[in-house]
């Protein structure tokens, strides 16, 4: 009986993680479908002046907001309360921080990597060496132990290799997003510039 018990068990359990990888693969997909079609839109609105505008996210890399679960409450309170610098960068996140981050406020995610311990901080750590990623807001629980602590210290690692800005509670982020609306702000000013430049020169 003890025999059929432990293989119910570890049946329940392959059955629990089967369930997870697929929707794991399935927030993966349609991540990749919205990229695509952001990708294959225009970025430029007209303004209220009837002159084009370039939206943000057309020209600022991703910003990467991660909250282990413990750590939830502080990162919805800090990106609600930073949401105007927060919302000019495309947002990667977990799949369980970017639930807490849509719910909360609905505040669009562009893109989903699955859960931490299934490899979401390594996901975020290729997007990094790929040069795609601004910041990173990554509140860690210093309290708690982690299955995928290896992982988490490897994507702060990379951190440090590529020079990436990276907040692991509210104070430090405050200093991050602060970095942050400064690079969106010359980077907007350089986009204007560039746009008056050539509409001099034609």
């Amino acid at each position: 009986a003890f025999a059929a018990a432990l293989r119910a068990a570890a049946a329940a359990h392959d059955a629990a993680r089967a369930d997870e990888l697929k929707a794991a693969a399935t927030t993966a997909i349609s991540a990749a479908i919205t990229q695509f079609s952001v990708a294959t839109t225009t970025s430029t609105a007209p303004a209220d002046d009837g002159e084009e505008t370039v939206h943000p996210h057309a020209y600022n890399g991703y910003l990467a907001v991660v909250a282990h679960n413990h750590t939830k409450p502080a990162m919805k309170k800090f990106v609600e309360e930073n949401v105007d610098v927060v919302s000019l960068f495309p947002i990667v996140t977990t799949r369980s921080t970017g639930a807490v981050l849509e719910n909360a406020f609905g505040l669009a995610v562009q893109h989903k990597t699955c859960s931490g311990p299934l490899g979401g901080d390594q996901e975020i750590g290729g997007m990094i060496s790929l040069g795609q990623v601004d910041g990173v807001l990554f509140f860690r629980d210093p309290l708690s132990a982690h299955p995928h602590d290896d992982d988490i210290k490897a994507l702060m690692r990379i951190c440090d290799v590529h020079c990436i800005p990276t907040a692991n509670n509210p104070a430090s982020g405050r200093a991050v997003v602060d970095y942050l609306a400064g690079v969106a702000a010359r980077r907007a000013d350089d986009i204007t510039s560039g746009a008056a430049t050539a509409a001099a020169v034609a």
